[in-house]
């Protein structure tokens, strides 16, 4: 659904260390935000910070825990939550229930944090969201097709047609290429971060990044099943599009080994229409 008004993009720039400067969240809902550095395959080394921005609601805890719960490691995928909108004290008494467990920072703070330099991708995930147990590995798997072929400018979570009567349910493995920005939950490297950061909008940005000038005939992948579900009632909307739609999309419950499987069939050379939807 459509976002307020907000600085969102500036989180972008700050939150991920190289992608930028400053980081601040949505008003209606936030965003998180991940950065990857490989190649061809997933490099143990590799640093994906996770970066959730987040407004007034203090049901983060929800997105936070799920996230928490599925990380493989701490060192690897670093959680920093940026929070915006000003004050509000119920959303920053669960954040400060986390610790040592997150980074925080508090809108507007523009100073560095401290980010490996390695950081060449970024994840965006709403803070109404929740992950599916191999949410990490689905981006870790997925992340050398996207920095390899210039075809692809994002990797999502989500599955806009998700529901249960339009998904094939036995196939959690299967992945699509799709001309849709989906969101809820994406990843975009370093290099597309700086092309949008310079023209981002203050609103709707997600109906922006579906227009053709931002998209340029580049494609997502995005899964058969959805890989975030979100329990974001209360926004723009007013309940409206999660009562009638979003509430229906179908997060995948079982973890799919990503990082073992030959997934070239999603680069441009390899797919065929059959993946393209």
């Amino acid at each position: 659904p459509p976002r307020a008004e907000s600085d969102w993009g500036k989180g972008l720039e700050k939150s991920t260390g190289n992608f930028g400067k400053s980081s601040q969240g949505q008003q209606a809902g936030n965003a998180e935000v991940e950065v990857k550095a490989l190649e061809t395959d997933v490099s143990p080394e590799t640093v994906i910070a996770v970066v959730v921005f987040v407004c007034n609601r203090p049901t983060v805890n929800r997105c936070l825990d799920s996230l928490l719960k599925y990380r493989p490691s701490s060192a690897k995928f670093p959680i920093i939550v940026s929070q915006d909108c000003g004050s509000h004290p119920a959303t920053t008494d669960i954040l400060s229930t986390y610790a040592d467990r997150i980074t925080r920072i508090m809108q507007p703070d523009l100073s560095e944090i401290s980010v490996p330099a390695k950081e060449e991708k970024l994840k965006v995930v709403e803070d109404d969201l929740e992950v599916a147990p191999d949410f990490f590995e689905y981006f870790s798997s997925t992340l050398p097709i996207l920095q390899n072929d210039p075809s692809l400018w994002c990797v999502s979570a989500w599955n806009d047609n998700g529901k249960a009567k339009r998904i094939n349910e036995s196939a959690p493995e299967l992945l699509h290429r799709t001309d849709f920005f989906p969101g809820l939950g994406w990843m975009l490297t370093k290099n597309l971060w700086k092309e949008l950061m310079v023209k981002w909008p203050k609103s709707y940005w997600d109906d922006w990044m579906r227009e053709p000038n931002q998209r340029k005939d580049r494609a997502c992948i995005r899964p058969e099943i959805s890989r975030t579900s979100t329990f974001g009632k209360n926004g723009v909307s007013h309940g409206a599009y999660f009562q009638n739609h979003l509430r229906y999309i179908k997060l995948n419950h079982q973890f799919v080994p990503f990082l073992s499987m030959d997934l070239t069939y999603l680069s441009k050379d390899s797919c065929s229409f059959a993946n393209f939807r």
